[in-house]
């Protein structure tokens, strides 16, 4: 088990954090408002997370996380991300005495 929390730790400090955080754009709730039995939710636009934070960061804060995103590929990251989560169910599949865990490795 250690080993496979490990391996989850890294999917998540590596590629999960940098596609969510850099590429993968999210539209935040603004507001909720309640019409007799419906909700009604309004959205904002779809921005990354790096734009959301850019106005609370310094110049120098900012500079480094443009260069870290200019150095890295989305696609890569994915790939590397399946990749990884591929050995995982794997391990799990060699693991686990459950047969299902066969159909998720790709």
């Amino acid at each position: 088990w250690q080993k496979s929390i490990q391996h989850m730790n890294g999917i998540y400090r590596n590629e999960w954090r940098d596609l969510q955080n850099l590429y993968l754009p999210q539209q935040k709730l603004i507001s909720k408002e309640r019409i007799g039995s419906r909700i009604i939710r309004r959205m904002g636009p779809a921005v990354t997370p790096l734009v959301r934070l850019t106005p609370f960061l310094t110049p120098l804060q900012i500079k480094t996380l443009e260069d870290a995103k200019r150095n890295l590929n989305p696609f890569r990251l994915r790939n590397s991300q399946q990749s990884k989560l591929r050995q995982l169910m794997g391990y799990y599949k060699n693991t686990s005495r459950i047969q299902e865990w066969g159909k998720l490795v790709v």
